[in-house]
């Protein structure tokens, strides 16, 4: 269109005319590179979703190990590889930078993957420690980053925790029916297994394996313990939510009885009691707590004397090779070499010292002896800002009455979740497995969401600027007026 053709224009329609032609050449980019935004994900990092849940489902709940027909060669690399590659290329502009001045958790976690990589040459075993950074811990960190930056979107959320807890309950189903047939699991014993099971109820740990596949025991119950109260927050906001959900978190309770793992027990304790006190209120408290009380009860008489049995008179106490002699020779090791021994070294050193390869069975111990003080304190400061963020972020949903209920029931359980994994991690060593990762990961992205919030709600807030001249004096300010 040209002006001059059609005769003196106003000044006004001059200077609309040419911001519109100065902006038009950029439209198209500001469109493709949207600025990142805290609390809601792309449309484009939406549709990637999908693909983390299912890799959840096979890197955190291992349906691939207790399935061996879904067993495929290199599997997890190839799942990590396209979920990070689609997920890069979908994270907005400046995504990654603005996550990173916002995220204190990422930061941190970032150090533990520096750290990592460092106590690799100064180690005491290099090519496991290498081996062990490039196999399993890059897994671990791909859960995190793609929890973090997935997550921050409710609906995000729900839709990848929804995939991930129905993968985690067809396994629970599945070693529930393989533990409780009888005539499945007295099958794969020996006559003197099948002797020793007639009169004491327990599986020997030769049929517990042909049980349970390729999974550990112990590692199963840490699963079924974080995820259950995942699946107590899908069962809220509706009846038909209730129906469908509330079973499932009932199975994963009773999953954690073949296992016959007392870490997984008091990983479930763990999540009761913050779900009693933080997740809950009112009636529901009460009728929760009863709940819960019961269900312990049966599941201490399910589970055999194996589960009672924790006293002083236990081989964690009394032997040497026990979980309190273990965690002594840990404190001592990460005095004398206080930068660390290498990722995996725990077993190593272990063995070249007493004979036999044995794990640090505590999450806290292995950090600080292979990553040495600075990997604890890093852990230990994710943990804490953590826990002190969502409760702020539960407080202040409170305040809001009706209008934050949602936001406190996540918050609640999402600190049950929490619970959950650092309590079994403190028997098992869980340190870097991605089921760790992702729980942190899914406390993080909820924590940077309320990012955007909190400063939305402040804008909106907070009165316009008043414009100023150059000395700082306030500049006259012009109606608008419509040209002729």
């Amino acid at each position: 269109m040209d002006l001059a053709a059609e005769g003196p224009v106003s000044p006004t329609i001059q200077v609309k005319a040419a911001m519109a032609a100065a902006t038009a050449g950029t439209s198209t980019r500001a469109n493709r590179n949207k600025s990142f935004v805290f609390d809601h994900v792309s449309p484009r990092e939406s549709k990637v979703a999908p693909l983390l849940g299912i890799y959840l489902g096979f890197a955190v709940a291992r349906v691939h190990e207790r399935f061996p027909f879904l067993e495929v060669p290199y599997l997890l690399w190839t799942m990590m590889a396209v979920m990070l590659l689609t997920l890069y290329s979908a994270i907005p502009r400046g995504g990654l930078q603005k996550a990173w001045q916002n995220s204190p958790q990422l930061r941190l976690v970032a150090t533990l993957g520096v750290l990592a990589i460092i106590t690799v040459p100064l180690g005491i075993w290099m090519q496991g420690a290498l081996d062990y950074l490039i196999n399993r811990f890059t897994i671990a960190i791909a859960v995190y980053l793609a929890c973090l930056f997935l997550l921050r979107d409710n609906k995000s959320l729900r839709r990848v925790v929804t995939i991930f807890v129905a993968m985690a309950t067809v396994v629970a189903v599945a070693n529930v029916l393989g533990y409780f047939n009888h005539d499945v699991s007295l099958t794969m014993m020996s006559p003197e297994e099948r002797l020793i099971y007639q009169q004491t109820g327990e599986f020997s740990q030769e049929a517990m394996r042909q049980t349970f596949g390729s999974l550990d025991p112990n590692d199963l119950a840490a699963v079924m313990a974080t995820t259950l109260p995942l699946a107590l927050w899908l069962a809220t906001g509706s009846f038909v939510r209730r129906m469908i959900w509330t079973p499932c978190a009932m199975v994963m309770a009773i999953g954690v009885v073949p296992t016959q793992s007392r870490g997984g027990l008091l990983g479930l304790a763990a999540a009761a009691v913050v779900l009693i006190l933080v997740g809950t209120r009112g009636f529901k408290r009460i009728a929760m707590a009863g709940t819960l009380t019961i269900g312990a009860l049966a599941f201490m008489q399910l589970a055999g004397d194996r589960i009672g049995n924790i006293s002083g008179e236990d081989y964690n106490f009394t032997q040497s090779e026990g979980r309190i002699a273990i965690w002594k020779r840990g404190i001592v090791w990460t005095i004398k070499r206080p930068w660390g021994y290498g990722l995996n070294n725990f077993p190593y050193y272990f063995g070249l010292l007493n004979g036999p390869d044995r794990a640090a069975h505590n999450s806290l111990i292995q950090y600080s002896v292979e990553l040495g003080v600075l990997g604890i304190s890093a852990y230990l400061l994710i943990c804490a800002s953590l826990v002190k963020s969502l409760l702020k972020i539960r407080q202040n949903a409170i305040k809001r009455g009706r209008e934050g209920q949602e936001l406190a029931t996540l918050s609640g359980h999402i600190l049950a979740m929490l619970a959950a994994c650092w309590t079994t991690g403190f028997f098992l060593s869980n340190a870097y497995y991605p089921l760790t990762y992702m729980a942190l990961g899914i406390g993080s992205a909820v924590v940077l969401s309320r990012i955007g919030s909190n400063d939305a709600t402040m804008a909106a807030a907070a009165p316009p600027p008043i414009p100023t001249g150059p000395a700082g004096r306030r500049r006259r300010q012009f109606k608008a007026f419509q040209a002729a």
